[in-house]
């Protein structure tokens, strides 16, 4: 890129491109740091090509003259280069509008119609899920074969592993904090049945179903989430398939 430097004005030519803006930028904000309180005129007509390090270079130097007091003017800028620096000027960006906090009854209002409407969507969920599920026991149209089989295998089978892991953690660490009360009373032989006991009757169906819900539910819920992104859900409504009943 050439640059032709006059008492109040500048000429590019070439072509304005990150090298070009790299190599001649120390040299424009020191001549225009002379020009303080004066009009310049920058004459972009023999530019040939501009990306956007050329629209950062020619929106720096507008910014630094007007830090100067300088008003810096474009003139004979070839329609391309026009179009150019219209689309990625930055100084064309307009700051949002700072707006006034809302009244307080107008919050809570806002605040109460988004929980309505949160609750509601949450009732019709259930509603749908429910009469799906009841409906889905006299008609089996609709349903893919084996998936039934296939559902049972992902939500419980392979949920079997770590569920006897932490119940066997469970029934261990039972086992040796009631050793440890019986053996004061000459009843370490009961540690066993009490051990049994308890965790056939009470904690291992309460374990089973809070790990359960935590793997298996949550990962329905990821899956549900994954669909919801890449847009299958919608692909199904398209294909006039409820997701719910789905």
């Amino acid at each position: 890129m050439r640059i032709a430097m006059s008492e109040n004005g500048l000429a590019l030519a070439g072509d304005l491109d990150l090298g070009a803006a790299g190599e001649q930028y120390e040299t424009l904000r020191k001549w225009l740091e002379k020009k303080r309180g004066q009009d310049i005129y920058l004459d972009l007509s023999g530019v040939h090509s501009i990306d956007s390090a050329g629209v950062a270079l020619v929106d720096d130097l507008q910014s630094q003259a007007q830090k100067a007091g300088a008003v810096l003017h474009l003139v004979d800028v070839p329609e391309d280069i026009r179009q150019m620096l219209a689309t990625f000027s930055s100084r064309r960006l307009v700051a949002p509008e700072q707006q006034e906090p809302l009244p307080f009854f107008e919050r809570v209002g806002m605040w109460a119609l988004k929980v309505w409407s949160t609750v509601l969507n949450v009732l019709y969920l259930v509603s749908d899920a429910f009469y799906f599920a009841i409906i889905q026991l006299f008609s089996r149209k609709g349903i893919r074969k084996g998936e039934f089989t296939n559902q049972c295998m992902l939500i419980g089978m392979n949920a079997f592993p770590i569920v006897a892991l932490i119940s066997f953690l469970i029934g261990f660490i039972l086992a040796l904090q009631s050793a440890a009360q019986l053996r004061q009373f000459g009843a370490s032989i009961y540690v066993a049945d009490l051990v049994s006991i308890s965790m056939t009757r009470e904690m291992g169906p309460i374990m089973t179903a809070i790990l359960f819900a935590g793997r298996s539910g949550s990962s329905i819920a990821a899956e549900i989430a994954t669909m919801v992104v890449t847009e299958e859900t919608d692909a199904l409504k398209s294909m006039g398939l409820n997701p719910v009943r789905y």
